[in-house]
């Protein structure tokens, strides 16, 4: 196995997180993640910024949502994400907010308004 420093990412753009199957088998699917000077993780520094301004109480599903969406808004793209259709055949899942919300565990909007 190769050795890698954690701080090898600092100046990537993006960087791509492998999928692995449930029994560990490594697939083609990925996700890819905005780095440290991408617009998107500049998009989110400023509205994290904004949102601790503003204190409110929130539930536990807001903030579940909300840690989903810290992620979610980092995600650039991926490919290789699959689901079963009706007949079970696979089918290209498209990368949306929605579909990587509902991926990494969060049905609907709860909530974050905020676009990705």
């Amino acid at each position: 196995m190769d050795e890698f420093a954690i701080d090898d990412f600092n100046w990537l753009d993006t960087a791509e997180l492998k999928i692995l199957a449930p029994d560990g088998r490594e697939t083609n699917a990925g996700l890819i993640f905005s780095g440290p000077g991408h617009s998107k993780t500049r998009q989110q520094a400023l509205r994290l910024h904004d949102l601790r301004q503003l204190s409110s109480p929130k539930s536990l599903q807001q903030l579940e949502a909300e840690s989903v969406l810290f992620i979610v808004e980092r995600i650039v793209s991926w490919r290789g994400i699959k689901r079963r259709g009706e007949d079970g055949e696979l089918v290209e899942v498209e990368f949306t907010r929605e579909s990587a919300m509902e991926l990494l565990g969060i049905r609907g909007n709860l909530g974050c308004s905020h676009s990705v």
